[in-house]
């Protein structure tokens, strides 16, 4: 019972990648199925923190697409393509 509490509070997070994920993965699944990725995902948190003498930490909402840095772009050009422009990337230069 505290799992399902758990993982509907995560899900309802407005800054915390739990709330994110939910945020993903309920247009692709819809609510129930996105509601229980969530909980599995809290339950693999638990699990992780048990076995090591870890912290949580919070990663935010953008870890997704921290983490995916190269996917996202190539979707964000899939789309603009779609739209029909022509984009061309170019890094940005990193402060000294």
């Amino acid at each position: 019972m505290t799992l399902v509490e758990a993982r509907c509070t995560a899900g309802r997070t407005k800054r915390a990648a739990l709330g994110a994920r939910y945020r993903r993965l309920r247009p692709h699944l819809g609510h129930g199925r996105a509601v229980l990725a969530v909980g599995r995902h809290v339950l693999e948190i638990a699990c992780h923190l048990l076995a090591q003498p870890n912290t949580y930490r919070e990663l935010g909402t953008d870890s997704f697409d921290r983490f995916r840095a190269e996917r996202l772009k190539r979707r964000s050009l899939a789309q603009f393509y779609r739209l029909g422009c022509q984009v061309t990337l170019t890094p940005r230069p990193t402060a000294a």
